[in-house]
């Protein structure tokens, strides 16, 4: 089209200047061969075929592209479609794993400040242990200084006597509930121990979820809050 407008324009000028040409214009000549058949000329029927070809070619382009173009649109209006809806699938789904997560802290802290608790009842029940072995110490060692003063005793009174017996037996039931107090401090100790340990991964459990919280809160969810899908 551009080719057959450009010629079109050249033939208009060169006719309209044709058509003003007069006997006493400077620019007429004599030129040689002028009547001589033109042999690249076309004829008038082919002429008028070539535009109406063209206008007919260039009609056929621009309902191709009036169709491509709206194809492109659907294309483009669907693609915006499925992103506004895939955005408010992540967005929900980011919502409840935000929930979820938030739960699972609360839980974790609610639990976390139990274990304290427990952990500093544990600590006052190891003490009172503790306390109580160091007092039945003296009254044991108080028996087995009588025992041993009471072993020293001369021949014939070197007897087996009932204070004999009370004694053995006033130390072995101070030493059997030394043992009993011991044992229940080492169960103890290894309560606390085991509640420690449980203190530490309820916290770094705490860190966790906190850190992803602020991913999936702040870093992501304030974030896609700016998105706007209506604009592309």
């Amino acid at each position: 089209l551009v080719v057959g407008i450009i010629d079109r324009k050249q033939w208009y000028q060169r006719r309209v200047r044709g058509h003003t040409l007069s006997n006493k214009d400077s620019e007429i000549h004599l030129f040689e061969n002028v009547t001589q058949d033109l042999v690249s000329a076309v004829m008038p029927a082919d002429w008028s075929n070539y535009s109406d070809a063209n206008i007919k070619k260039a009609e056929c382009e621009k309902q191709a592209s009036v169709t491509l173009r709206s194809v492109i649109n659907g294309v483009i209006d669907q693609t915006r479609n499925d992103l506004i809806n895939q955005c408010r699938n992540v967005d929900l789904a980011l919502k409840k794993r935000v929930e979820e997560c938030s739960n699972a802290k609360e839980r974790l802290i609610d639990h976390l400040e139990k274990v304290e608790v427990e952990i500093e009842n544990m600590e006052g029940n190891i003490s009172r242990l503790k306390a109580a072995i160091d007092e039945k110490l003296a009254p044991l060692k108080v028996a087995h200084t009588r025992l041993a003063h009471r072993s020293q005793r001369p021949n014939i009174e070197l007897t087996k006597d009932p204070a004999q017996y009370q004694l053995v037996s006033e130390v072995k039931m101070i030493e059997n509930s030394i043992a009993a107090l011991e044992s229940q401090l080492e169960a103890s100790e290894a309560s606390l121990k085991g509640l420690i340990r449980n203190q530490i991964d309820l916290k770094e459990d705490i860190r966790i979820k906190t850190k992803s919280l602020h991913i999936d809160k702040v870093l992501c969810q304030d974030l896609r809050a700016t998105i706007d899908y209506s604009h592309y």
